[in-house]
């Protein structure tokens, strides 16, 4: 994965990928239980065939917190820096979206694109909420 970077514009081939399911009522003809489990919502119920369902709805990011996570995410993966633990991550991510003038989207999506660069970074990515669930 590399991050190219033309006159114009920016590409990136990290793309930020989550869980969601918005229409849970649409889905489930009976819930049985809804929890959370970090910034994540598990929905557990009966779907309208009779199957028991386990969903995941992740935080929700707009397409400008989509962008600053590719961009930011593009840039972890490609460079040769080694981040050491959560809170040296943190400072690096502030420092890299000052750098490639995202700070505006990170700060105003702190808290979900934080979930999602932790997660893929030294968490179970897509996998993160099932590994993480005490109820499981």
């Amino acid at each position: 994965m590399k991050l190219r970077r033309s006159r114009k514009r920016v590409t990136t081939f990290r793309e930020l990928r989550s869980i969601r399911a918005p229409n849970i009522e649409d889905l489930c003809l009976e819930i049985l239980r809804k929890y959370s489990v970090g910034v994540a919502q598990v929905t557990i119920c009966i779907d309208k065939s009779g199957t028991a369902r386990y969903i995941i709805n992740e935080p929700s990011v707009s397409e400008e917190g989509r962008y600053t996570y590719s961009l930011l995410m593009d840039y972890l993966y490609t460079s040769t820096m080694k981040i050491d633990d959560e809170e040296h991550l943190r400072k690096v991510l502030h420092e890299l979206a000052m750098e490639l003038g995202v700070d505006k989207y990170l700060n105003q999506e702190y808290e979900a694109l934080w979930y999602y660069i932790y997660r893929d970074s030294f968490g179970y990515g897509l996998l993160e909420i099932p590994m993480r669930d005490p109820m499981i």
